[in-house]
């Protein structure tokens, strides 16, 4: 098989696979389909060599087509557009192939040169796509290929649909079909996938490779004696350091910047007790800081690394020994693509996860959240179960969409110019003749536009959009300064401004810090030796935990006997799995609802999910019940006798959400294209996003429940099955 993948790609073959003795099954799949020009979706897991899968081929036509830009290679962050590079140079240049990077940090490219691959974002790609410079338009009129990598950041989103349209006016350029390459490790619906991304080009071929790694998972618990001293990191290091002893190098995922400062700051107060080299990464934290990090981390023979979901993607870190969690993610993508940064070359995934008793500020939390999430997680992995995403209706995208127009036609545009690009898309939103004049003018009623004839003409109000770049995306806004170390003289990291005020004691880039002097946009700080810093507000949420998977936690609970799964649990944690058993082994969630009272309150296990829990939450505030509602309950003071009068017709569920519209944009973080819309168009966006028909189903399963009031068992608990793999 290896020989005959050998022989479609003579040239290249050797360049990207001379050193290895065989291909591996996602480039000998692959390799064949790229190689015969069809478009392709290749899931497969991290490390399983899918980037030389699809470049190997794509450089083997890039030969026969030199002095052209033959691929554009798509990421969804700028780090793993570096990385790629990184990765991809070497071979190429043995080729006598180049490379470009065009992002917002970087551009190679100088002059009229022409890189045979070219790795940007699709900000970057909308840049380039409204440019009349000849070095741009020369560059895309040739392409005949694009891959995305990490596609699955992209379906169903504003920043997917924004890629669609690219690359449908990208077509407009070369006037010829695209072959569209598209790279996962994590595709729920690939089928759906493959449909959402063709456009107007072929159908896909899917190649699915699974994992071949066991995997084995070690769950424990942080807690404390009370909230006070879990904040001061009691017992944080007890943990971490039997897993540091027993492995070289290890990256320990957070779910927040905060958290991550704050375990950085933690363990690097206790290094005489923690004998390794301890690193940080997330977003907002310097890009020099970030790639030296990057760099030293991959280099070391030990160390620890403590990062958000930055480290999720691909970014090259070198081999990792074990992964620790710090707290449950919400997504089972989220978790596999963790996982997958482990261990590469062995044939066992070493995964530790820390349920957490207390929030790192003191506040209860409560271990049995994570709990319940880490098995669900570890069920779904083991059985290629992964969440869906709504079919969502993403109008904003065509605001930004109509201002990139707008600068590419010499500050005017017409509203056939989107009309045209966006029909070769199978799912538009609106009907599109008659939706984007209707967008356009309430854009001109709102000041962007003035209009002569058939032109929509741009007004200052629009440059002042153009000046801020907010043109080129569709992220959400941020406004940010930078944090300076006066002692060290170099920047650490980028905070929102509110939290910087001369005097005020903030923990930033790991290190609790004094705001010393503030001159514009640049923040001075020096470290500060304190005991109790103030957390960051970055004005996030957490993201969403899917209804697939607290089912799935459901399921896992109430399952007769336990199901047999990779996970060892410590002897501090068996206690809070005792509960859990207690109360929902068994329990026949088909016709009844748990719940129990707690400290004089009402505590119902519906399993949601954050959007359902959240709209049921809010129907009985409007009922005059009191309530708290997280992914899994509902805390109410008052008891609930049945659900049966939820409402299960889709309007009136749509009303419970918009007379909460200002909460629920606030939570999703919209971009400003968003309140550009015509109000009814801001509805109904918000709507596709919370699922409205995943919440009727919740609903009308709810009602045919009834209260069923789960009680403590005293005696012998039964231990959950542990299988080590």
């Amino acid at each position: 098989m290896t020989q005959s993948v050998a022989k479609l790609i003579p040239r290249s073959y050797n360049a990207f696979f001379g050193g290895f003795p065989s291909l591996r099954e996602a480039q000998l799949e692959s390799v064949p389909i790229i190689a015969r020009d069809k478009n392709l979706l290749l899931i497969s897991p991290t490390g399983s060599g899918k980037t030389e899968a699809v470049i190997a081929p794509i450089c083997e036509k890039a030969l026969s087509n030199d002095g052209t830009t033959y691929c554009l290679y798509i990421c969804p962050t700028k780090a793993l557009v570096n990385d790629i590079e990184r990765r991809i140079e070497s071979p190429m240049e043995k080729l006598s192939l180049t490379v470009g990077v065009r992002h917002g940090d970087r551009k190679t490219m100088q002059g009229s040169r022409m890189p045979n691959v070219l790795i940007t974002t699709p900000e970057s790609l909308d840049v380039m796509l409204g440019s009349n410079r000849e070095s741009d338009v020369s560059r895309l009129r040739d392409v005949k290929a694009v891959v995305v990598d990490e596609v699955h950041q992209f379906y169903q989103t504003h920043r997917g649909y924004q890629l669609l349209v690219l690359l449908e006016r990208l077509k407009r350029r070369t006037e010829s079909p695209l072959q569209r390459i598209l790279l996962s490790a994590t595709v729920a619906q690939p089928a759906l996938m493959a449909q959402w991304f063709q456009g107007s080009d072929r159908g896909f071929e899917i190649v699915q490779v699974r994992g071949g790694r066991l995997l084995e998972v070690n769950l424990d618990l942080h807690t404390a004696e009370d909230g006070a001293a879990f904040k001061q990191g009691r017992n944080l290091v007890d943990l971490i350091k039997p897993i540091i002893l027993d492995h070289n190098k290890v990256i320990l995922f957070a779910n927040s910047r905060n958290e991550c400062d704050w375990l950085y700051w933690k363990l690097s107060m206790e290094n005489e007790q923690l004998p390794t080299e301890i690193f940080l990464h997330y977003s907002t934290l310097d890009k020099e800081y970030r790639e030296t990090v990057e760099r030293e981390f991959q280099r070391a023979h030990s160390a620890l690394c403590i990062a958000t979901s930055t480290l999720e993607l691909g970014i090259d870190i070198g081999d990792v020994d074990a992964i620790v969690m710090y707290g449950a993610p919400a997504s089972v993508g989220s978790f596999v693509q963790r996982v997958g940064r482990g261990n590469r070359r062995s044939v066992t995934s070493y995964v530790y996860g820390i349920c957490r008793d207390y929030h790192i500020d003191g506040a209860p939390l409560g271990a049995e959240q994570d709990l319940i999430l880490f098995y669900a997680l570890v069920s779904s992995m083991l059985e290629s179960e992964m969440e869906g995403s709504p079919n969502t209706e993403l109008y904003s995208v065509y605001v930004q969409q109509l201002f990139s127009l707008t600068h590419q036609y010499g500050n005017s545009v017409q509203p056939f110019v989107l009309s045209r690009v966006a029909e070769l898309i199978d799912h538009p939103f609106v009907n599109l003749d008659e939706g984007i004049v209707r967008i356009l003018r309430h854009l001109q009623s709102n000041g962007y536009y003035t209009q002569f004839q058939e032109d929509f003409i741009a007004t200052d109000k629009w440059e002042k959009v153009r000046e801020s770049l907010d043109i080129w995306g569709n992220i959400a806004p941020s406004r940010y300064v930078k944090v300076y170390d006066s002692d060290k003289e170099t920047l650490v990291s980028d905070i929102p401004p509110h939290n910087a005020r001369p005097g005020a004691v903030i923990l930033c880039a790991g290190k609790p810090r004094i705001v010393t002097e503030i001159q514009g946009r640049l923040v001075k700080t020096a470290p500060l030796a304190v005991h109790n810093p103030k957390f960051l507000n970055y004005f996030t949420n957490p993201a969403p935990t899917p209804w697939e998977v607290m089912q799935k936690a459901q399921a896992v609970m109430a399952s007769q006997p336990f199901p047999n799964l990779p996970v060892a649990i410590e002897s501090r944690l068996r206690p809070v799995m005792e509960r859990l058993r207690q109360k929902f082994k068994g329990f026949d969630f088909e016709h009844a609802l748990p719940y129990e009272r707690v400290a004089g309150r009402y505590c119902y296990y519906t399993f949601g999910g954050t959007w359902p829990n959240k709209v049921l939450g809010q129907y009985l505030n409007d009922h005059s019940y009191t309530i708290q509602a997280d992914s899994w309950r509902i805390i109410t003071r008052e008891p609930i006798d049945s659900f049966a009068n939820l409402p299960t017709d889709i309007q009136a569920i749509e009303r419970i959400v918009l007379a909460n519209f200002k909460s629920y944009a606030a939570q999703m973080q919209f971009s400003n294209h968003f309140y550009r819309l015509p109000e009814d168009l801001q509805k109904g966006e918000l709507i596709s996003l919370v699922n409205l028909p995943l919440v009727m189903q919740f609903f009308s399963d709810l009602k045919e429940k009834s209260c069923r009031e789960v009680v403590q068992q005293i005696g012998e608990a039964e231990h959950p099955v542990s299988q080590r793999a």
